[in-house]
Order: structure tokens, then sequence, then C-alpha cells
């Protein structure tokens, strides 16, 4: 029998409730079987840097997803040196897969539109989808625009526009415990749990 897996991949500096959300949602909608995290290592694209150490947001987002038995983690991003490009994680687990079996790529409407930037882009549309989030109310992804990234990518490209948007993101965790503020609001309680004991965040 044929299967469906999500990957959700991402810094989760720290992970908080909409990533969560995000997840359970596609989880859902896209009728997947399985959703696999992946902390992302040293990200090729990010320029401001990280602030929690690979194995602290490792274990952040494992405890955030322990009570989900459709939720997995990967350490296959920060188990290694150097930058993390997708199309290696991609290849990694379409590896593993039957012909039959699908992998569908979570990511946001930024990372769309970015996406003929990425390492082998060409290559990394023919092994999977891509399931676009909006960033924000009434955004949308231009379907002529995708096609214009990367051949073929229009045709594998699912659109979630009907998500519900939280406007979250960990910076704004971040800064709100730098600050000495409460997160239990916007962190899963076994997060705010790791961060308080490992003091991470507090400068």
């Amino acid at each position: 029998m044929a299967v469906r897996i999500g990957i959700l991949g991402g810094s989760f500096d720290p992970i908080h409730i909409g990533h969560m959300a995000i997840a359970e949602y596609a989880l859902e909608k896209l009728q997947l079987n399985k959703i696999i995290f992946v902390p992302a290592g040293d990200p090729w694209m990010k320029t401001s840097g990280l602030f929690a150490q690979p194995k602290d947001r490792f274990d952040m987002v494992k405890a955030a997803i322990s009570d989900n038995d459709f939720f997995e983690i990967s350490d296959i991003e920060i188990s290694i040196s150097g930058p993390s490009h997708s199309i290696n994680t991609v290849k990694t687990f379409r590896e593993a897969l039957s012909e039959k079996d699908e992998l569908v790529f979570i990511l946001g409407q930024d990372a769309i539109e970015s996406i003929d930037l990425w390492e082998k882009a060409n290559e990394l549309v023919t092994l999977c989808k891509f399931a676009v989030m909006p960033r924000k109310e009434a955004d949308y992804v231009n379907p002529v625009l995708l096609e214009n990234k990367v051949e073929g990518l229009r045709e594998r490209t699912l659109f979630l526009d009907d998500m519900p948007i939280i406007n979250i993101s960990s910076t704004k965790v971040r800064e709100q415990i730098m600050a000495g503020q409460q997160v239990e609001k916007l962190v899963p309680q076994k997060v705010v749990d790791i961060i308080n004991t490992r003091n991470l965040y507090k400068g």
C-alpha cells in the first residue's frame, strides 16, 4: 500500500505552536500518513545565524511532537557538517520509499518563491511534491510565477490557501524570552521546560 509522507523542515529556533498547527493542518488536509520534522543543521540560505545549538533544537522538536503518533523527527540535517541542502534530504528519504510512495515538501510562500536559487532545484522538483502555506491573509502564489521559476513546479505544487493564519514566529518567541516574558501561550509546555532548564535564549 502506497504511503504519503510530509516533510517539514526549518530552524525550529524554537519550535512553536504555529509550526505545530501547520503540521496538524497539513496532515489532515493532504491526507498524509505521517510528517517528518527536519531541524536544519547549517541552513545555507539563513544569514542571521541560529541561536540554539542543533541538539537543543532537535530535543525541543522531539519533545513538542512526542504525543502525536503521526509525527516523527529526523536528524539527517543536523548530523552533517557544513550547509544542509533540501535536495540531499529529499533524496535520502526518497531512496527509502517505493516508487508508488509520495513525498510532500511543506514550505512557506517565501521559500517557494525563491526555490530557483536552491541547490539542484530542477532535480528536486522531480523527487517530491510541494505544499505551500500562505504568508498572510489574502496572499496567494502565482502559478505562472512558479512555472517560470522551475520547469514542472506548478503541476507538482499544492496550495494550502485556506489554512488559518497564525501570527507567530520564532523571532517573537525569542524576543519575549529575552525580555523575561512568559511564552507558554506560544510554545508547547514541554519545549518551555527545555528552554528554562537549559537557559536558552536568555542572553
